[in-house]
C-alpha cells in the first residue's frame, strides 16, 4: 500500500458511509409509499408484511451505518494522530486538509495561500516525510 492509498482510506470510508445512507433513504422512501388496502380489495401480502420487512432492512442498514461511523472515526483519529506527528507545520496542514477534510487541490491552495503548483511541491515533500516516519504502518 502506498502512502496515498493509506491516507485515502478516510475518503473511501466516507464514500461507503454515504452509499449506506443513500440505501437507508431509499428504504424510507419505499416505506412511505406503502398504503393500506381499500375495503373489498384482495391482497396476497398485506402492507403490514411489506412494512415489517422494510423495517427489518432499515434496522440492518442503521446498524451498518453506526458501525461504519465508528470505523471511520477510529480511522480519522489514527491518521490525524500520525499527521500530527509530522514535524513541518505546512506538511501537517496540507495532509490534514487533503486527507482528513477531503478538500480539493484548488481549495487547499486557497486556504494555504499557495498556487496549485506550489501545493503539489509541498505535497510531495509532505508525503516523503510521512513515509519516512510511518513506513512501517503503510
Amino acid at each position: 500500500m502506498t502512502a496515498k492509498e493509506y491516507l485515502s482510506q478516510i475518503y473511501y470510508a466516507r464514500l461507503k458511509l454515504q452509499r449506506l445512507q443513500e440505501r437507508r433513504d431509499e428504504i424510507r422512501d419505499r416505506m412511505q409509499g406503502i398504503s393500506s388496502p381499500s375495503l373489498g380489495q384482495r391482497v396476497q401480502t398485506s402492507p403490514e408484511d411489506k412494512m415489517s420487512k422494510l423495517m427489518a432492512r432499515l434496522d440492518n442498514i442503521d446498524r451498518k451505518i453506526a458501525g461504519q461511523i465508528d470505523r471511520e472515526q477510529r480511522l480519522i483519529e489514527t491518521i490525524q494522530s500520525q499527521i500530527d506527528g509530522i514535524e513541518s507545520p505546512k506538511h501537517r496542514e496540507l495532509l490534514s486538509l487533503r486527507y482528513v477534510h477531503c478538500l480539493k487541490w484548488e481549495h487547499i491552495a486557497d486556504r494555504m495561500g499557495y498556487t496549485e503548483r506550489r501545493v503539489f511541491q509541498v505535497y510531495g515533500e509532505a508525503l516523503a516525510e510521512f513515509v519516512r516516519l510511518y513506513k512501517d504502518c503503510i
